[in-house]
């Protein structure tokens, strides 16, 4: 996850590539100790699987 902004970086694992799961590490690790961002912006790479 990257702040665009600040350029602040940060790395989480995550136990598959599922959405489901990249969508609870999100919430986890960035979303509950950050204010919300006014947008995401994401490329729906292809190691994300559905």
């Amino acid at each position: 996850m990257i702040d665009t902004s600040t350029r602040l970086t940060e790395i989480q694992p995550v136990d598959d590539a599922s959405s489901d799961d990249a969508a609870f590490v999100f919430d986890r690790f960035w979303l509950c100790r950050y204010p919300r961002p006014v947008r995401v912006i994401y490329d729906q790479g292809a190691e994300f699987k559905k």
